[in-house]
């Protein structure tokens, strides 16, 4: 086994390996979200594209294995074209169909909101605690309804000071929480894209230079 040889067979593996961490942590993580926030349109299609494609990360990954052990060129070649298949498809869900959360964050309190009275109770407060803030859009929500403004809509729970008083809706707090998230989300999903480009530039290397130990051998 040449040195080149060797040196792109022991990448192949460690990238292989990487994919595979990821493909599984992106399948979990699109499965968690899909049975958390099941009544969610903002991340069903986002997530249910995300799990396919890192169904199909995890066996190609696996196949990228057998072929560089197997010093398959036809397989590792089919290892390539599907990672480039992969990458392309990656990118595409960047651009076309990421999950967005402005409206992931209205339907998570419109939910929250909008059931019933005892559960509501508990929902809302958890919020507003959480997030330190106060209704939908803000304390209007409780007064347009005639309803006295919870505690929780207050810092340390004191409604004797009106300055304690949370004045910015829960939707604006998630949206706040959420643009953080939202840039993790855009590194992780370039960073596998990067990772499936150079897995499929290795693989054809590798595809290359198996093919040229076959040629090699009918000559001697």
């Amino acid at each position: 086994m040449g040195c080149g040889e060797s040196t792109l067979k022991f990448t192949l593996f460690v990238l292989n390996i990487l994919c595979f961490i990821l493909g599984v942590l992106t399948l979990s993580a699109c499965i968690f979200a899909l049975i958390e926030f099941e009544f969610s349109e903002a991340v069903k299609i986002p997530c249910i594209v995300s799990s396919v494609l890192s169904c199909i990360l995890f066996l190609t990954s696996i196949l990228g294995c057998c072929g560089a052990q197997k010093k398959s060129a036809k397989a590792t070649w089919a290892y390539s074209i599907i990672m480039l298949l992969l990458m392309a498809a990656q990118i595409a869900v960047i651009f076309v169909q990421p999950i967005n959360f402005n409206n992931f964050s209205t339907e998570v309190i419109d939910k929250a909101w909008n059931v019933t009275d005892i559960k509501k109770d508990y929902l809302m407060t958890s919020y507003e605690i959480k997030y330190e803030c106060c209704g939908k859009f803000g304390p209007s929500d409780y007064t347009d309804l005639n309803v006295t403004i919870p505690l929780s809509c207050y810092r340390n729970h004191n409604n004797r000071i009106d300055t304690n008083l949370l004045d910015v809706g829960c939707i604006d707090k998630l949206n706040a929480m959420f643009s953080s998230n939202q840039r993790i989300e855009e590194i992780s999903d370039w960073t596998l894209a990067g990772l499936e480009g150079v897995s499929a530039l290795v693989g054809g290397m590798l595809a290359i230079t198996l093919q040229n130990i076959e040629r090699r051998k009918y000559y001697h």
